[in-house]
Formats: structure tokens, sequence, C-alpha cells
């Protein structure tokens, strides 16, 4: 009777050349590309749906630690769980645990400190180098009390605040104000200072701050 798993020996993987799948059992099998490239996949099926984890490439990971791989994915399978979405999960708990471990060693981003990062960042794309002077100035004089506030706490409120004095004596500038703080909001979202669930609290269109 041939083996259910383990059907691989440590020789053959190293000198197969066979392009195709080659299976170990218990859903581990050894991809071989026409190129002779390898690699290690877990093959399973779930809700009536076939589904394959990659679990590296067999120069990084040797047979005896392909098999300790698919035999966690097989126990995630008997506790109910689904191996991609297990992965998933942990790789999301990891960012978020280096997050917050970035977090405790820097503190929050503050508005002004990343505000002056974003212009540095793009101000080379400002051809007008009086475009470049006022996107500071707008920032530093007018938005001054969001300047040591961290981003992930900046309010609608916030920035009601910063616009209103200026909305009626000055509603160009109080436009373009919000703009420019709606825009280092994203940026600061996209660059993981501002976790989800959020909302630009600058991204409005109201002309009343009454």
């Amino acid at each position: 009777m041939s083996r259910a798993i383990h059907k691989l020996n440590a020789r053959r993987v190293e000198t197969e050349k066979r392009v195709g799948k080659h299976s170990d059992g218990g859903g581990l099998w050894l991809f071989i590309t026409k190129d002779g490239s390898k690699r290690w996949v877990f093959a399973y099926e779930r809700n009536k749906k076939r589904h394959e984890m990659g679990l590296g490439p067999m120069a990084e990971i040797g047979l005896g630690k392909a098999r300790d791989l698919a035999a966690a994915a097989r126990q995630l399978l008997a506790d109910g769980l689904d191996p991609l979405e297990a992965r998933r999960m942990a790789e999301a708990e990891a960012i978020e645990a280096a997050r917050v471990a970035e977090l405790e060693r820097t503190g929050p981003m503050l508005f002004g400190t990343f505000a002056d990062d974003y212009i540095d960042t793009h101000e080379e794309g400002w051809k007008n180098p009086k475009h470049r002077q006022q996107w500071r100035n707008t920032i530093k004089t007018h938005a001054a009390a969001l300047l040591e506030k961290p981003v992930q706490d900046i309010s609608t409120d916030d920035v009601v605040a910063v616009l209103k004095p200026i909305w009626r004596t000055v509603p160009e500038t109080a436009s373009r104000l919000r703009g420019r703080i709606e825009n280092i909001l994203d940026a600061a979202k996209v660059g993981k200072h501002i976790q989800s669930p959020w909302e630009n609290p600058a991204r409005w269109r109201s002309t009343s701050t009454t």
C-alpha cells in the first residue's frame, strides 16, 4: 500500500526536474516550473472549493519545514478554520503589532510634522514658487491650532475652528486651506498614521461655519 503522506524524500526533492506537481501527500505539493524553480504549495478543499496556499520556495524551505507547515494547515482545517484566512489574520496582527511598537517608540504622528513632510515630498512638483510658499504659510498661519495635534485625533470641529475666523473675510484662502488639510490627512491615512474606521474630517464642501 502506498503511503498517504511523506511520499517524497530529500534526494528526490533536490534532483527532481520534471515540470509539474509532485505530491508528498496530505495536501503538500512540490511545484516545478519550466525554468526549473521549485516551490511548495498546500492544496485543500473548503466549502466545496479548491484552494492553494503557497508555502515558499524550495530553496528557502526544506522538505521537513514544508511538512511542518502542511501539518499546521491540516490542523487548522480540522479545527474548522481556513488556513489562508488564518494567515491573513496573522499577517494583519503582525502589521498592527509593528505599528503599535513604532507608535510606542516615536509617539503619535503630529499634524505639523506630517504636514512638513508632505510639503517637502510634493513641492518639487509645484512649479510655481509662490504656490509652494502659500502651502507652508496657510498651514502655519491659519492651521496653527492643528500643528501639535495627532493626525488620528483631528475632528471636524477642529477643522471648523481653524477655518471659521477666515471663512467670511478671506473665503478663497479658507477653501484652499480646507483642501490642503484634507490632502494632508488623506496622505496620513495612506501612510498608516490613521487607523480605520475613519472619515476625513476636512472632506466637506459647506460654505457655512455657523
